[in-house]
């Protein structure tokens, strides 16, 4: 992972938008996603779905809530063949965080998550 996105790990936790558990446990899913898939986060291609995780843990860790995605969009993002792969990243955050991610934020993780890897990314 590039310097850039630790900086921005490191920047969001130093002004109490994330704690350090939230920090390390996007930084595991993030280097388990450029070791199954060959990447290398960058600003380019990593920067908004860090970020978005960041967002996803703090709003979850404070009980709010977001609209689920709609219906259509998330048929239509379920089609890429990366979609079914995001349950075992996800499990890495979970299991650092020591809570599920509602089902409502999935799919805006996952949009991210398949950008990612259709930048840049083998399947």
């Amino acid at each position: 992972m590039e310097n850039s996105i630790y900086e921005r790990l490191r920047i969001l936790k130093s002004a109490g938008q994330i704690t350090g558990k939230m920090e390390s446990a996007i930084v595991a899913f993030s280097k388990k996603m450029e070791y199954d898939y060959h990447l290398n986060f960058n600003e380019d291609n990593g920067a908004m779905l860090v970020t978005h995780l960041a967002t996803a843990l703090s709003r979850i860790e404070r009980g709010e809530s977001v609209e689920k995605m709609d219906a259509f969009l998330l048929e239509q993002l379920a089609q890429a063949p990366e979609y079914g792969e995001l349950p075992k990243y996800l499990a890495v955050i979970e299991a650092q965080m020591g809570w599920q991610i509602p089902e409502a934020e999935m799919g805006y993780i996952a949009a991210h998550f398949c950008t990612v890897i259709e930048k840049g990314g083998k399947i």
